[in-house]
């Protein structure tokens, strides 16, 4: 206990003492960009058939009203925006990432926003807030070593909403504490095989868990308190097996977590990232038949081997197969959302060029992890000539940093539906002086104008 209260302790100071003149340029401009990023992904999942539906049973707005981003952006209670929003941003798998594991934008965004809109916080005190909460979600994600069943999102995140949460409500020391406390109590045991199956309860994970921050700041705010050591006893025995504690206050601020996330920019799981990379690389821009083909061979950490599976023929489950997003990416020459649609999981030709990538576990690459991420490909053709291709990062990683003008183009192609490339020009110019904004409200509503 007394290790968990001088690292955890060491963190909360920061935490709480936080303030916007504490972040640096870099910070503020990373910051406004995932929730650029994030706004983005939101609206494009909010385009998916469940969450058209979706919308439209969300309760009207009561007294702390926030925006459900959809068409139309209708108002809605403040708690049901942070669900429905960090729902729909993960239904596309083009949210950003944090290294070795873990989405704390998806969690954390969509709850600070809302809370933000329905007390009318301003951009400074926002993105405060955010950098807090995810710094939090992130350093539990370093130290926890999950239970091989659970996935990433839905407990960790939460209490790095809670935390923004309390942030944007003014809370001191001791009820942040009481908030991640009792955010950490509520966790979501959350499953890996609905991704595997394509059940879409999955997308709600991220849901839950932005909504438990909400429930979490008003329940401290009201006296409810958590337990003493509720990080290290969730995350350390009950969703992880371990928790690192030191993890909870390395390197404070130097840099913030925030600064080192990853932009992502194919529509699946950051596993299948870098042997989609290392396949386009060995491409080249060449264009193959499938037929000419023999087999690929493809080497990867440890861990992605989780996801050496064929599909259900749905697009989620798409999303959760190396081999799959590796045969598609042959097909259409991206990995882009429309590559892994239904139709696309059960087309015979794609399933039989993904029965055809074999995965081999890499012992260096392993090693490397998670400082980098690679991998490396061979594709084998029938006439026996032999491509390779390797990276040792994804595009959007801290090596292979993306540009503003992609984070445009990425948002421009998620939501053509909605918005025509100047629109986008235009939102992005919006986030990326979301600090000057006086007033998120009126910062939500410039958006909806556009």
């Amino acid at each position: 206990m007394a290790d968990y209260e001088f690292h955890f302790g060491h963190f909360l100071d920061m935490a709480a003492g936080l303030r916007f003149e504490d972040l640096g340029p870099a910070t503020v401009s990373r910051t406004e960009r995932v929730v650029f990023d994030t706004i983005g992904a939101m609206l494009s999942g909010s385009l998916e058939p469940e969450n058209r539906a979706m919308v439209r049973r969300l309760p009207a707005a009561s007294g702390r009203a926030a925006t459900a981003f959809a068409e139309g952006f209708p108002a809605t209670d403040a708690l049901w925006a942070a669900f429905f929003n960090a729902t729909e941003v993960v239904f596309l798998e083009m949210d950003e990432h944090h290294r070795p594991t873990g989405h704390p934008g998806s969690h954390v965004v969509p709850s600070a926003l809302a809370r933000a809109e329905a007390e009318d916080c301003s951009g400074r005190e926002l993105i405060t807030a955010i950098v807090a909460g995810y710094d939090l979600a992130a350093r539990l994600a370093n130290g926890c070593t999950l239970r091989d069943f659970m996935h990433c999102h839905g407990h960790m995140g939460a209490t790095g909403a809670a935390l923004a949460n309390g942030k944007l409500l003014g809370f001191d020391r001791e009820h942040l504490r009481q908030a991640v406390h009792v955010a950490a109590g509520m966790p979501l045991f959350s499953s890996w095989e609905p991704c595997f199956e394509g059940a879409t309860v999955r997308n709600t994970y991220t849901g839950v868990a932005a909504g438990v921050g909400i429930l979490a700041a008003e329940l401290a705010g009201s006296g409810f308190t958590g337990l003493s050591n509720a990080l290290e006893h969730t995350f350390g025995e009950l969703v992880g097996s371990h928790l690192e504690l030191s993890a909870l206050d390395e390197d404070l601020a130097a840099p913030f977590q925030i600064d080192t996330d990853m932009f992502k920019f194919h529509a699946c799981c950051a596993m299948n990232h870098p042997p989609v990379e290392a396949l386009l690389k060995a491409l080249n821009g060449r264009r193959l038949d499938s037929r000419d083909i023999d087999h690929i061979d493809l080497r990867v950490t440890a861990r992605s081997m989780r996801l050496d599976r064929l599909p259900a023929p749905k697009q989620l489950s798409a999303k959760f197969s190396i081999p799959f997003a590796v045969a598609t990416t042959v097909f259409h020459g991206h990995a882009h959302p429309e590559a892994f649609r239904d139709e696309k999981a059960a087309d015979p030709a794609i399933l039989d060029l993904a029965g055809r990538v074999h995965m081999i576990p890499d012992e260096e690459l392993t090693a490397r992890w998670p400082k980098d991420g690679g991998a490396d490909i061979q594709v084998f053709l029938k006439d026996g000539e032999v491509l390779h291709g390797h990276v040792d990062n994804p595009y959007g990683w801290l090596t292979e940093p993306s540009t503003d003008q992609d984070l445009v183009d990425k948002f421009s192609l998620l939501n053509a539906e909605l918005y025509t490339p100047q629109q986008a020009q235009q939102i992005f110019e919006l986030c990326d002086q979301l600090a000057d904004a006086p007033s998120i409200s009126q910062f939500i509503q410039r958006l909806k104008d556009v």
